[in-house]
């Protein structure tokens, strides 16, 4: 981000802007428990998807929606 406000690049300070506000989050390992949902969806883990079948449409919700910015 430093190296695109020295370059007073715009689109790319508004593209990392926008990114800045979930990306951690994205980057961040998580664990959940999934006890209750296999109980109730034995089958559930079998059917999840690849996650490359989904993360591009995560980030372009994300960015389109301006999700988790404050301002």
């Amino acid at each position: 981000m430093e190296t695109a406000l020295e370059a007073q690049n715009t689109g790319v300070i508004g593209t990392l802007r926008a990114l800045d506000s979930f990306a951690r989050q994205f980057v961040y390992p998580k664990q959940f428990a999934g006890a209750n949902v296999l109980t109730a969806l034995p089958d559930y883990e079998s059917q999840l998807p690849d996650i490359r079948q989904y993360y591009r449409k995560v980030v372009e919700y994300c960015v389109r929606t301006k999700w988790g910015r404050t301002h």
